[in-house]
């Protein structure tokens, strides 16, 4: 591996981290060996023992490498928004507005298996479900993580607590969002159910 395409594999890993409590646990593919980072200036140093690259050179990508983490962050942002807009929008019983932010050919697969095709069906299954079962419930959503497939694809998995209404588990749904047009969508929604309350998890 060239020292450069080494270099831009720590970054990306640290990118991808971002949202880890430590920030990132990074291996030197030569070496196997690992290190943690809490800060940006302390990732650039190990580059710097690493690579062999001086300060300066280094102290240069790491402003480009900034400027790509704000990207980046600013995009995880806009997910984050994206999955906030699905709970305001079930909270007001508002399909409309769920389904703004869903692709035109989104596949949607409930809970109990049930599949939806399509922006305009998944509208009309929530028009229906917000005047029915579910009139007046409120989501409670906990983000467990977002993770960038390509710079336009996202998936993203959150805990998703029903209130109001007895008999319905709780669910975590699994998402893969596109970036269109500078709007990050939801192109495919998968809900699996937590049965009897439980799951279990490394992360």
């Amino acid at each position: 591996m060239a020292k450069r395409d080494y270099m831009a594999y720590l970054l990306r890993l640290w990118r991808e981290k971002s949202d880890s409590p430590w920030r990132a646990l990074l291996e030197n593919p030569h070496s196997g060996e690992r290190a943690a980072f809490a800060t940006l200036p302390e990732l650039v140093t190990f580059l710097v023992d690493m690579t062999g690259y001086n300060k300066e050179f280094m102290m240069h990508d790491q402003t480009m490498s900034k400027e790509e983490t704000a990207v980046t962050l600013a995009d995880e942002q806009a997910v984050k928004d994206v999955i906030q807009a699905l709970v305001t929008a079930w909270n007001n019983g508002d399909s409309d507005a769920w389904s703004q932010n869903v692709t035109e050919d989104i596949r949607h697969t409930v809970w109990n298996g049930h599949h939806v095709f399509g922006r305009e069906a998944l509208t009309a299954g929530h028009t229906h479900l917000f005047n029915t079962v579910y009139k007046g419930t409120r989501q409670v959503f906990n983000i467990r993580w977002i993770r960038f497939l390509r710079p336009d694809v996202a998936a993203a998995q959150w805990d998703a607590q029903l209130e109001g209404v007895d008999d319905t588990p709780k669910v975590r749904p699994l998402a893969i969002l596109v970036k269109q047009q500078d709007r990050w969508l939801i192109n495919i929604f998968q809900n699996t159910p937590i049965l009897n309350g439980r799951a279990t998890t490394n992360q």
